[in-house]
């Protein structure tokens, strides 16, 4: 796993190449609070919406 951002403001918008369309890609999301407190890990975002902005 590799970390992609440290967002403070959501929606947070990931881009992608066009010769990555149709693969999977698998997120998994936690809140960091102004202290530094971790939550815990959501559960693997394979299923997630996608929206395509160009559409």
């Amino acid at each position: 796993m590799r970390v992609v951002a440290l967002d403070t403001r959501t929606p947070y918008t990931l881009a992608f190449a066009g010769a990555d369309g149709g693969k999977n890609a698998n997120y998994l999301l936690r809140w960091v609070n102004p202290a530094g407190e971790k939550g815990p890990w959501s559960d693997n975002g394979d299923d997630w919406s996608v929206h395509d902005p160009t559409v």
